[in-house]
This record gives structure tokens, C-alpha cells and sequence, in this order.
């Protein structure tokens, strides 16, 4: 399966632009930082849920 081929639920989707629209009204266009925001995000919400 390729990634053109994944079909990713629409809560994912709705997360990303969350995030990508909170780093883009700030200004900010390192896609590392939103990047790493996700990852902590969910990591964040893993930990929360143990």
C-alpha cells in the first residue's frame, strides 16, 4: 500500500489542520516544530490514557 493509498480517518485529519492551523497563525513555517507538536500531542494523549 502506498501513501496515496491510505485512507486516514477523518479525527486524524481534523487533528492535523488543528495543529497545522495553530503553528501557521503564529507565523511559524518550521515543519519541524508542527511536526514534533503532533508527536508530543499524542504521545501526550497515550500517557493520558494509561
Amino acid at each position: 500500500m502506498t501513501k496515496d493509498q491510505i485512507e486516514y480517518p477523518e479525527e486524524l485529519k481534523l487533528m492535523a489542520w488543528v495543529i497545522v492551523a495553530k503553528h501557521l497563525t503564529r507565523s511559524e513555517k518550521d515543519i519541524t516544530k508542527i511536526v514534533a507538536d503532533a508527536i508530543w500531542q499524542e504521545r501526550q494523549r497515550w500517557v493520558e490514557s494509561r
